[in-house]
């Protein structure tokens, strides 16, 4: 709701998410994946002196992925696509569609005891990239060191763009970035039974 206004928020999903994949492998270390997933929702709503008013949208995704491995490298590459539909009567133009493809890459280098991994992923839509750099060190089966410095993003909702409100300028996303580093226990969950 609207600063100064109420509102009655009826949440319901008519879809549950579904997917589906294929996978295919070749004896020289090369994987190949492709999925599909497919998730809808919606809300009814009503705003103080207002009619009743109800928003859905549902959203497409298509990943294809192609793994290798080269002695203590293993490589990723692939790209998405994801297509977003939604409707309200609050939105300009009452439907909307956004198609969001990306491209990415990642590579994970083991040896001994030490893992270093570092991967990119570029949103064409936005045009930047988000990349992430980790340094994992195995000091016991089940506790490890881990280092990490990344890039993130947050793109605008189908809200964001096309409420109907007064405000014409267009949104831009949200950047940032991080690092963190710590210990990570794995333990044995058919041991804590």
């Amino acid at each position: 709701a609207l600063p100064g206004e109420s509102d009655s928020r009826n949440f319901y999903l008519p879809r549950q998410p579904s997917t589906g994949s294929l996978n295919f492998a070749t004896r020289r270390s090369v994987n190949f994946t492709s999925r599909y997933g497919y998730v809808r929702d919606g809300i009814n709503y009503s705003q103080s002196g207002t009619n009743w008013d109800s928003s859905s949208s549902s959203t497409h995704f298509l990943q294809t992925e192609l793994y290798k491995t080269l002695g203590n490298w293993r490589l990723l590459t692939g790209m998405d696509v994801q297509w977003q539909h939604a409707y309200s009567i609050n939105y300009i133009g009452i439907q909307q569609n956004r198609t969001y493809p990306a491209v990415f890459l990642a590579s994970v280098y083991q040896k001994g005891n030490t893992d270093f991994q570092a991967n990119f992923r570029w949103e064409s839509f936005e045009k930047v990239g988000v990349g992430n750099l980790t340094y994992v060190q195995h000091l016991h089966k089940w506790v490890s060191w881990n280092t990490t410095v990344n890039s993130s993003f947050r793109r605008p909702t189908l809200n964001d763009y096309f409420w109907n409100t007064q405000i014409n300028s267009t949104p831009h996303y949200e950047s940032g970035y991080g690092t963190e580093s710590g210990f990570k226990l794995k333990l044995d969950e058919s041991k804590l039974q």
